[in-house]
């Protein structure tokens, strides 16, 4: 999937959706009994995981867009010195 082929709604679907597992991680951590100490461990992972994701989610849109837009920068540079030094 390219980058820039995502729209912005699809954008926020993702982190809507990424911002529910964490939610659900949190609920379901609430109410693990706490004499189950493999079910706390495991919603404490998941609940990590589903942070880290929706942190990943977030910022990696802005990533590429910002690297999209250096290169464009860089590749308008350079054409404009082959344009003074080729003409």
């Amino acid at each position: 999937m390219k980058d820039n082929c995502v729209s912005i709604d699809e954008f926020w679907d993702v982190v809507r959706a990424l911002a529910g597992d964490a939610s659900r991680c949190l609920k379901e951590m609430d109410e693990v009994d706490e004499q189950d100490a493999a079910g706390q461990s495991f919603w404490h992972r998941m609940y990590a995981r589903a942070v880290f994701g929706l942190i990943e989610g977030a910022t990696l849109r802005r990533k590429w867009k910002s690297i999209l837009k250096m290169l464009t920068r860089w590749c308008t540079v350079v054409s404009g010195l082959l344009n003074v030094w080729l003409p």
